[in-house]
């Protein structure tokens, strides 16, 4: 009796609450967004700050990984961990230090940088992978075609939409809105400036840049703790806190500022909804590429 009253007592000890578990992952999402906040305040951020910053990541991973209570924080943490480093591979220019995109091409150069910065997520995901975690469960998988969204509290909508559909009007409204304020900012797409050989580089140089990147931001930013963080503090929760980590860390971003941190965290809020009732990246991935899309396109033209 006595060693099954500590053990309960134990198990009370490790087990924080639903309150304190939300509390501490807010918490971490928005300590690991002060370096991109800091880029868009200051001219230069010191080193302390990112290396400040990047133990704090590393914190909490050890704590989700040794503490009982808080492993459903394992798969955001290490998420946290991932982005932290791409934002350390930015500060070193280690795209340009070690792989010279600088003197690369604008093409190549723009496909380095992307690469440098998919290889955290890669690194993640191939972590998880071997500590158990099936692709299932990292929402790395096709939604079945009867897998729906619900958007019924949107006036007008009165029923779910399958997840195709989902995808495409998603997709249509976001980048017709993206565009406009694109446009409206004195963005231009210069298509008309190449000959067919040079949009024959470009292009692809596009697709592929869009793929990479979108496929990096949609698992760090939410497919990794997505799951796991939706059974440990609930679905409302959990779409709040992914959407300050994604608006946050887009603070120098297209679009940048604190508007830019509030239309990014609201795509980011949509399309983790879409990811978990999806069980998928899929849907919102395709949303996502067709947004960067632009963001290449306007880079590159």
């Amino acid at each position: 009796m006595a060693a099954t009253a500590t053990e309960n007592a134990r198990e009370v000890v490790q087990s924080p609450s639903r309150t304190v578990l939300t509390s501490v992952a807010f918490l971490g999402v928005v300590l690991a967004c002060t370096l991109p906040v800091a880029r868009g305040m200051f001219v230069v951020v010191p080193i302390w700050l990112s290396f400040i910053q990047f133990t704090f990541g590393v914190g909490l991973l050890a704590l989700a990984s040794v503490a009982d209570g808080y492993r459903s924080l394992r798969t955001l943490s290490v998420g946290i961990v991932a982005v932290q480093t791409q934002w350390l591979l930015i500060q070193f220019s280690v795209a340009d230090e070690v792989f010279g995109s600088g003197s690369a091409s604008d093409s190549v150069g723009v496909l380095i940088e992307e690469a440098v910065q998919l290889a955290p997520a890669l690194v993640a995901l191939a972590a998880l992978g071997a500590t158990g975690y099936a692709r299932s469960d990292l929402l790395l998988r096709l939604s079945d075609p009867s897998q729906t969204t619900d958007f019924t509290w949107i006036p007008g909508i009165q029923k779910e939409w399958p997840w195709r559909r989902a995808s495409f009007i998603l997709g249509v409204f976001f980048v017709s809105a993206f565009l406009t304020i694109r446009i409206l900012g004195g963005v231009s797409y210069e298509f008309g400036a190449y000959d067919s050989g040079e949009l024959g580089v470009i292009v692809p140089a596009i697709l592929v840049a869009a793929a990479m990147n979108s496929f990096a931001e949609r698992t760090l930013f939410a497919a990794l703790p997505l799951r796991e963080l939706t059974d440990a503090v609930g679905k409302s929760e959990t779409l709040l806190i992914l959407a300050a980590f994604f608006g946050l860390s887009h603070y120098t971003g297209t679009p940048g500022g604190p508007l830019g941190v509030l239309l990014t965290g609201i795509l980011g809020w949509v399309l983790a909804k879409v990811m978990i009732e999806t069980r998928s990246i899929v849907a919102a991935w395709i949303v996502h590429f067709s947004l960067d899309i632009l963001i290449f396109a306007a880079v590159l033209t």
